[in-house]
C-alpha cells in the first residue's frame, strides 16, 4: 500500500479492489477462527483462560489453542519448554 500513491490510475483502481478483497477474505478467516474456538466447551474455556493473559490478543491465542492443542503439561514451564522457550 505504501506505492498506491505512485500508481497509474488503471492500475491503482485494480489494487485498491484487490485491498479490498484480501480485508474481507481476513474478516472470514478471523471470523472463521472464532467460531471454531467457541464451538466446542473444552476450546472456549481455554480461549477464556488465555484471554485472561494480558499479553495475549485475538491473533495469539488461536495460534497457541493449535499449538498445544491435546497436549497436558504439569507446569507452565514444561509448556514453556516445549514450545522451546525455556
Amino acid at each position: 500500500m505504501n506505492r498506491l500513491h505512485v500508481s497509474c490510475a488503471e492500475v491503482r483502481t485494480d489494487i485498491e479492489r484487490h485491498l479490498a478483497f484480501l480485508e474481507r477474505e481476513i474478516k472470514d478467516i478471523d471470523s472463521e477462527i472464532r467460531q471454531k474456538t467457541d464451538g466446542g466447551i473444552h476450546l472456549k474455556k481455554q480461549r477464556e483462560l488465555l484471554d485472561s493473559i494480558p499479553s495475549l490478543g485475538v491473533k495469539t491465542i488461536p495460534v497457541l489453542l493449535s499449538f498445544f492443542s491435546g497436549r497436558r503439561f504439569r507446569s507452565s514451564r514444561q509448556a514453556a519448554a516445549y514450545a522451546g522457550r525455556a
